[in-house]
């Protein structure tokens, strides 16, 4: 499993994956595309105050999540000041991170409700926070 994300220009060095404009589907609350490198289908919507993602796997594959709570679209130094993740149960996790940045001390909490159970789990911290999930479909 990579726990890196590679780069934009070599995306083999890591997990992210490549995608097709032509598999987009965008208007105002709503964003879908399929993931070349893995074949799953990202849905992203959202309200004034919850984002809603689902993602589809292709029948038969392992299915695997990595929960990144040090990403974002800008990263520098000592914007997460923390972050928590909790298997509550073999189908949810929930969690939150506070960061600083465009709102001082912003919390974000989120709770993840998984289709299939958790068949294993683990963490990797190299001062960013990895969980590794394995045996899950997301929605």
């Amino acid at each position: 499993m990579k726990f890196n994300p590679g780069t934009a220009d070599q995306p083999d060095t890591g997990y992210r994956s490549r995608y097709s404009h032509t598999t987009e589907n965008a208007r105002a609350g709503y964003y879908e595309v399929v993931l070349d490198d893995y074949q799953v289908k990202a849905r992203l919507t959202a309200t004034e105050r919850v984002g809603v993602h689902q993602y589809t796997y292709p029948a038969g594959e392992l299915q695997k999540i990595i929960l990144g709570l040090t990403h974002g679209i800008y990263n520098y130094d000592g914007k997460v000041l923390w972050a928590s993740l909790r298997v509550e149960n073999d189908t949810l996790i929930t969690g939150y991170r506070i960061t600083n940045g465009w709102a001082r001390e912003n919390y974000t909490y989120f709770a993840i409700s998984l289709s299939k159970p958790i068949t294993r789990y683990g963490y990797v911290d190299k001062r960013n926070l990895y969980i590794p999930v394995s045996g899950v479909n997301l929605i």
